[in-house]
């Protein structure tokens, strides 16, 4: 999963690519690296300031909410 998000954010055109950097910054923090999710959301942060998931997603990653703490949240988010 992380290698096909960094794949698009290389990819992507423009401002497409915050959204990206903003999936790798999830699959990052699923993975437990909220070193990668940080560089991620300052890439999607500079790509596109203002961004409402990155801002949910830094307060997540500020947070620090575990890996299973999250999957949790983004399943019942999904019901």
């Amino acid at each position: 999963m992380r290698a096909a998000c960094l794949r698009m954010v290389q990819q992507l055109p423009g401002a497409v690519r915050a959204y990206a950097a903003t999936l790798c910054a999830i699959a990052a923090l699923l993975d437990g690296d909220s070193a990668t999710a940080n560089v991620a959301l300052d890439v999607a942060e500079e790509l596109r300031p203002g961004l409402s998931l990155v801002r949910l997603v830094s307060q997540i990653t500020g947070r620090g909410i575990t890996p299973t703490a999250l999957r949790e949240l983004i399943r019942d988010g999904v019901r």
